[in-house]
C-alpha cells in the first residue's frame, strides 16, 4: 500500500508561523545595524568636509595685518601693524565684520571665515564648485577666537582656534578645530 507524501495543513501553518517569528527577530536586529552603519558613514563624510574646510582656512593669513608673503614682522610686533583687537561673538545669523570681502574666493586671513555657516545648498569649494550633491543634507559653522592664553602664552594676541562645527543630514553636530599661530 502506497502512503500518500507531504505535509498536512496544520504543519504546513505551523511552519509558516516559525519562519514568520524567525524573519521579525532577524530583521528586529538587522535593521538598527543598518540605521548605524548610515551614522557612520555620515561622520566619515562629516570628517572629509571638515578636512577640507580646516585646509582651505589654515592656508590663510593670521591676520588681515599679517604679511601674505612673509617677512621679518608679523602683527602685534614693534614695528608691525596690530592684529585685530578683538574677535566679536557670532549673530544668530549672518557674518561679522571682521570679514573685509564679499567675495569668499577673495577671503585672505582666517578672521574672514569667522561666523561663515553654510548648508547644502550654498557649499563650494575654494574654486566655487556646488558641493551639494556630494553633502546634501549637511551644514557647517565656522568660529575663530584668540586661545594664546589659554595654551599657555603671554598673551591672546599669538594664536587663534578655528573651531567648525559640521551638522550631518540626521542632526548629529561634529565640532573640529585647528589652531592657527601667529609665527
Amino acid at each position: 500500500m502506497l502512503k500518500s507524501q507531504g505535509f498536512s495543513l496544520l504543519e504546513l501553518v505551523i511552519g509558516l508561523t516559525v519562519l514568520a517569528l524567525t524573519l521579525t527577530l532577524i530583521s528586529a536586529v538587522i535593521v538598527p545595524l543598518q540605521q548605524r552603519s548610515g551614522g557612520i558613514w555620515q561622520q566619515v563624510r562629516s570628517a572629509e568636509l571638515a578636512q577640507a574646510v580646516l585646509a582651505e582656512v589654515l592656508s590663510r593669513a593670521f591676520d588681515e595685518n599679517s604679511p601674505r608673503s612673509g617677512g621679518l614682522l608679523r602683527c602685534n610686533e614693534s614695528g608691525a601693524a596690530n592684529c585685530a583687537a578683538s574677535i566679536p561673538a557670532c549673530p544668530a545669523s549672518g557674518m561679522t565684520s571682521l570679514t573685509e570681502e564679499t567675495n569668499r574666493a577673495d577671503w585672505d586671513d582666517v578672521d574672514d571665515y569667522h561666523c561663515f555657516r553654510a548648508n547644502a545648498d550654498s557649499l563650494t569649494d575654494l574654486l566655487g564648485q556646488s558641493l551639494q550633491q556630494r553633502y546634501s543634507g549637511y551644514q557647517l559653522a565656522i568660529e575663530v577666537a584668540y586661545v594664546g592664553v589659554e595654551l599657555g602664552f603671554a598673551d591672546d594676541s599669538r594664536v587663534k582656534r578655528i573651531a567648525l562645527t559640521v551638522t550631518d543630514p540626521s542632526g548629529q553636530s561634529l565640532r573640529y578645530s585647528a589652531i592657527k599661530g601667529n609665527w
